[in-house]
């Protein structure tokens, strides 16, 4: 479901996992090093956890911040609201330093449309989506 913000990204985002989850040839040079097959050469890592990070965010958000979800007591409903603001707030930051990306060996193209996809995906998560105010961001 593309909703809101997210249709700013998603195609940008779902191409570049496609990538990875078809085992498409286009990355066979990031699992290659010295005519070996490796799987410390890709300098993808931290992006990798930094996009599994986003991934779970806006999933968790949802789950929590909608009208509806039961909570054992008031002390679980605040600690999962500040775990949404808290995880919000350090995948922001993160986001920053991606919506810059330029990696040498890529095409500006390419460049330029992870640039985008990080900025949407930033921009995102401004997004109202249940209950909880985003005025920290």
């Amino acid at each position: 479901m593309k909703l809101g913000r997210d249709k700013r990204y998603f195609y940008d985002f779902y191409a570049f996992l496609c990538n990875y989850a078809h085992c498409n040839f286009s990355i066979i040079n990031e699992f290659i090093d010295d005519g070996q097959f490796s799987c410390d050469k890709s300098d993808n890592i931290y992006m990798a956890k930094v996009m599994t990070l986003f991934v779970y965010i806006k999933l968790f958000e949802s789950i929590v911040t909608v009208e509806g979800e039961d909570f054992l007591n008031s002390r679980e409903e605040k600690e999962c609201y500040k775990l949404v603001i808290e995880s919000t707030k350090f995948i922001y930051d993160r986001l920053e330093a991606f919506s810059k990306y330029n990696c040498k060996t890529a095409s500006e193209d390419l460049n330029r449309h992870m640039r985008n996809m990080f900025k949407n995906m930033r921009s995102s998560l401004k997004e109202e989506v249940g209950s909880i105010k985003k005025d920290f961001l």
